[in-house]
């Protein structure tokens, strides 16, 4: 018995609740038991993943490291 596969997978977010997921899998698989000699097929998936809840804090932007987010002035 001889056997290949393959995947490919792309992911795309256009929102912050929501991403397209979509790719194709290629599976070839030979045999010498006569019924199933060639089960060889092709395999196209598409999905959309939705964020239904948020936890926990949120990366900050390296662009503002070290800045505080206190909104008080600093004590003189």
């Amino acid at each position: 018995m001889e056997a290949l596969a393959g995947t490919a997978r792309l992911s795309w977010s256009f929102s912050r609740v929501a991403t397209l997921n979509g790719g194709y899998s290629y599976i070839r698989q030979d045999s010498q038991v006569e019924p199933f000699e060639d089960l060889s097929y092709s395999r196209y998936f598409l999905g959309l993943a939705l964020q239904l809840y948020r936890s926990g804090e949120e990366p900050r932007d390296p662009a503002h490291a070290g800045e505080t987010d206190d909104d008080e002035p600093d004590a003189q």
